[in-house]
């Protein structure tokens, strides 16, 4: 059998997951300052809602598109690190 480029590509897979979940991260913060502030500047405007709905709901809309992302990302890796374990042991 000939030299796959699995091995190569790994790291790569990797830190590509590991940004993503960062990037992920920082959404989860901003969208929950964005609740904070809306709830806040609402109370003193004396309206039900600051921010819409509609803006947190796309950055919700973006977190589960990188939690998707993620978890392909992590189902590659673990496809490429049984391959490794099976080109090396057979």
């Amino acid at each position: 059998m000939g030299k796959t480029v699995l091995p190569d590509a790994l790291p790569g897979v990797v830190a590509l997951r590991r940004e993503l979940q960062t990037m992920r991260g920082r959404l989860l913060m901003n969208r929950r300052g964005m609740n904070e502030l809306s709830d806040d500047l609402a109370a003193s405007a004396g309206v039900s809602e600051y921010i819409p709905e509609q803006c947190t709901g796309k950055v919700t809309d973006a977190i589960d598109s990188l939690s998707q992302a993620i978890t392909l990302l992590h189902a590659i890796q673990s496809g490429m690190e049984m391959h490794d374990i099976r080109e090396t042991q057979g």
